[in-house]
């Protein structure tokens, strides 16, 4: 069985229960495969980054085999602006949608339809998947400075530090895994004094297990999420905060995605 979101993001919980935490968010647009039903729950997996997760019911459109596939086949616009409006032409009410929102169907115009819904955006806030270029990653990280921190989240409202990370990079065409541990299994390692804008650097807490992960930047810095997304001084110790006069982060390594110019 196959649903897709239709709200602007949707939580995707641990457990089939709303004092569960949220371990991620299904974005508008999203499709996913049924796994389980349990207590008014569906656990399902996202098809664009196979995360696993428990939805809440009511918040689910079913859709069909057919219709899964021929969305699937369907070349996607997505938006990427970090938060727009979309009108539904049936019900006359606007929806809000986070940039890596999927509108299949959409025409040059900007009217896309989804499930026997149609809607309407400006042409401004979507590029086709063609389109989405793996150059001006650095500029689309800035767009969401001060986005505050949220545990599972991954839009401008909230979004955690493999959230903002698998947003960013999903925007320029490049589809990571959700969370920061498989993410670092991604792309080549590269040494912290070669860096470059755009690279990815990890952390690792006194275990060794990867707990963070930022964007690099010019000049020994960093866009990461902590607290807020925000910018950090950064060197092979870690990330340094100006703020707290203090390392946040350890035990750093870089991994290249190819997309540095």
């Amino acid at each position: 069985m196959y649903g897709i979101n239709l709200n602007s993001a949707t939580p995707l919980r641990l457990e089939p229960d709303h004092r569960s935490e949220m371990v991620s968010q299904v974005l508008f647009g999203e499709r996913f495969l049924f796994e389980d039903r349990r207590n008014h729950f569906c656990k399902i997996t996202n098809e664009r980054d196979q995360y696993s997760g428990w939805m809440d019911e009511k918040a689910i459109t079913e859709i069909s085999e057919q219709e899964n596939r021929e969305l699937a086949e369907q070349m996607s616009y997505y938006a990427v602006t970090p938060l727009a409006e979309a009108f539904d032409l049936i019900t006359r009410c606007v929806i809000r949608i986070p940039a890596g929102s999927v509108l299949p169907h959409c025409d040059t115009i900007g009217k896309f339809s989804l499930h026997e819904k149609k809607f309407q955006i400006h042409r401004d806030f979507i590029l086709p998947e063609s389109e989405l270029s793996r150059e001006g990653l650095e500029l689309t990280a800035f767009a969401f400075i001060n986005t505050p921190y949220l545990w599972g989240g991954k839009t401008v409202l909230g979004m955690d530090c493999s959230g903002f990370v698998q947003l960013v990079f999903g925007l320029h065409g490049i589809r990571l895994p959700r969370d920061a541990g498989d993410q670092a299994e991604t792309g080549i390692p590269i040494a912290l004094n070669d860096l470059a804008s755009g690279d990815l650097v990890f952390f690792r807490n006194e275990t060794g297990r990867v707990v963070h992960v930022g964007i690099a930047l010019e000049n020994q810095h960093i866009i990461h999420a902590s607290g807020r997304v925000k910018i950090d001084f950064l060197d092979e110790q870690g990330i340094y905060s100006e703020e707290y006069r203090d390392y946040t982060h350890q035990y750093p390594f870089g991994r290249r995605m190819a997309v540095s110019s």
